[in-house]
């Protein structure tokens, strides 16, 4: 066993020791789940231009704005639908540090903080993967605007 670990299980928090004992989806410490919110949310902020970019694009090639519309719409809402359950997750996450560092956790509580933590990080996942897909989904229609 790892020297860290043990000191760790020893010397640890009842937090600590959870996140040792408790088998993890995603080892990674709060602070770092904290962190993956704002990069995804950093990548959405490259959505609006490509959008915009892309619509102009299609516009220029049809008569009809029917197609642009539909899917500016379409990747809107998954972009927009990532964008509140990352932004909703790492909330949450948040919260979940401040009451660990404040409060001194029972261990059936902090293997319990340790589970909430996965879940939300599978959140967090799913929302930058709707944003992630919008993203590229905007990006080929700029590339290639007359595919779409």
């Amino acid at each position: 066993m790892d020297d860290g670990l043990t000191n760790q299980l020893l010397d640890g928090s009842t937090y600590e020791q959870a996140t040792v004992n408790v088998r993890r989806t995603f080892p990674l410490t709060i602070d770092q789940k904290i962190l993956i919110a704002p990069a995804s949310l950093a990548l959405a902020v490259l959505f609006a231009p490509l959008l915009y970019y892309r619509r102009a694009l299609v516009t220029e090639l049809e008569d009809a704005n029917s197609t642009a519309a539909a899917l500016t719409i379409d990747a809107g809402a998954l972009a927009f639908g990532g964008i509140i359950s990352v932004s909703g997750a790492g909330v949450l996450l948040l919260y979940l540090r401040k009451r660990i560092q404040a409060v001194d956790l029972n261990p059936e509580r902090a293997r319990r903080v340790v589970r909430v933590e996965d879940l939300l990080m599978w959140v967090l996942l799913q929302g930058g993967a709707f944003i992630i897909i919008a993203v590229a989904v905007a990006a080929f229609g700029v590339a290639a605007p007359e595919t779409l």
